[in-house]
């Protein structure tokens, strides 16, 4: 094998007559990458937290207070089931499925490209609030919601992490899938 083929790329060479692979598969971030992640991961599981505290020490149950209007109240719920209150007697379930994904994203983040910033940020979102929302159950047995739009079942910012990383996470893994959008 020429020096400057590898093992990764067999049709690489510096020979002139052979052809150079037109795609070359990315090589998986280093550590310092990959601990992006792990970042966000803790900055959501944290805003989680320092959130579902407050509401927990400051409002009484049940009781909707307005921040913005008409549109946004803060409302201390107690949430027994998975999003929206679906599920009910599925809270451990929805523990092992939180620690599964949260396994499955660890695994996966050492196989993602350097380049993929965004796919890390909707990930680590994810992570970070299937964490918050998993650790919640596994003390009180029920999840603290407390944002309320009056239009749509009250949500924490762990639920709201782990949408907003959906969506970020899905747009990625689509653009991988088909290069030319993006």
């Amino acid at each position: 094998m020429p020096a400057s083929a590898s093992p990764a790329s067999p049709k690489s060479t510096t020979d002139a007559s052979r052809p150079v692979a037109a795609k070359t598969i990315a090589a998986p971030a280093r550590p310092a990458r990959q601990a992006q992640l792990y970042l966000v991961a803790v900055a959501a599981f944290s805003l989680d937290r320092i959130t579902k505290a407050l509401v927990q020490r400051d409002l009484q149950l049940d009781v909707p207070h307005a921040v913005i209007g008409r549109i946004v109240y803060l409302t201390h719920t107690q949430n027994t089931g998975a999003a929206f209150s679906f599920g009910v007697s599925f809270g451990t379930f929805f523990m092992l499925l939180a620690a599964v994904v949260s396994a499955a994203i660890i695994v996966y983040n050492r196989r993602i490209p350097a380049g993929e910033i965004w796919l890390r940020v909707g990930l680590g979102l994810i992570m970070g609030g299937a964490l918050g929302n998993a650790l919640d159950r596994a003390v009180s047995g029920s999840v603290t919601d407390f944002i309320d739009l009056r239009w749509w079942p009250v949500f924490n910012v762990a639920d709201s992490s782990i949408v907003v990383g959906a969506v970020i996470s899905s747009l990625r893994l689509s653009a991988r899938a088909d290069p030319a959008r993006g």
